[in-house]
């Protein structure tokens, strides 16, 4: 597209073929920006993200400056935010939301503790009782376990039926992360911006929490519990239960981000209550 793009621009001399190359030119950046700030946020990249979600809005107002028919302004209020049809979870909404996850992780409003790898170790619970062979415990097995992207749906592409309907029930996903010994003492949270439809976590072998069921289309369905006196200096297993829920008429995804734990400056106020 890129390259077609150039090459339109060069052959453009005049009105209105100008114009309608610069449409085209707008449009493309902004799906390269969308491109960009998926990655950003999938590498944990917040300000990243940020930046690229910016670019997109940018885009949008110089269309808009061509045509109104093109493109509306992004809004979050009145009428106006149905005019661009980017009115649930739009632009202005991921804007806002991974700016105040990059407060809370770059040292305004917080730190950053740590970044999990995005690959996890998984394995679907078929019976539902891995809870009760204690798949959490950090001594368990799992050699056997695959390897999953956080950042992808869990069903693609070996879980879904041979009519392609993904797998339901209960799945787990099990990560190792270091933990500072500066971070001794202070309030830490585990948090992620997606895992869908709910979620139960173990800090080391001990239960820490639930994220209660959302919905498979509710976004952001993101899970931030306090771990404080269950994380330690050094190495920490952290292991997530997710149930898909029963609903064969919603594609949940399991994680669909990265997970990390963050230390907030101030203990009442945190990523989802701020």
């Amino acid at each position: 597209m890129e390259k077609h793009c150039s090459e339109a621009e060069k052959l453009a001399g005049n009105e209105p073929f100008q114009t309608r190359v610069k449409i085209d030119r707008l449009t493309l950046e902004h799906l390269k920006s969308y491109m960009a700030y998926k990655a950003a946020e999938f590498d944990g990249k917040y300000a990243g993200a940020v930046k690229h979600l910016d670019a997109m809005l940018a885009a949008r107002a110089e269309l808009n400056k061509i045509s109104p028919f093109l493109v509306m302004p992004a809004a979050t209020t009145g009428i106006e935010r149905y005019y661009a049809g980017d009115h649930y979870w739009g632009t202005l909404h991921r804007r806002d939301y991974f700016q105040k996850v990059h407060d809370f992780t770059s040292g305004k409003d917080g730190d950053l503790v740590a970044l999990a790898p995005r690959l996890a170790r998984f394995t679907l619970d078929q019976a539902g009782m891995g809870k009760d062979l204690r798949w959490h415990d950090p001594k368990h097995d799992r050699g056997k376990w695959r390897e999953m992207d956080t950042c992808k749906p869990f069903y693609y592409p070996d879980y879904l039926s041979e009519n392609g309907v993904p797998w339901v029930g209960k799945m787990w996903y099990v990560f190792e992360v270091n933990v500072s010994s500066s971070f001794k003492g202070k309030p830490v949270r585990v948090y992620t911006p997606f895992v869908t439809t709910e979620a139960w976590v173990w800090i080391n072998g001990e239960y820490a929490g639930v994220r209660k069921y959302l919905d498979a289309y509710w976004s952001p369905a993101p899970m931030d519990i306090d771990v404080t006196n269950l994380v330690k200096p050094g190495k920490n297993t952290i292991a997530v239960w997710v149930s898909t829920g029963t609903g064969r008429t919603q594609a949940t995804d399991g994680f669909l981000g990265r997970l990390l734990l963050y230390s907030p400056k101030d203990p009442a106020k945190t990523i989802e209550t701020r």
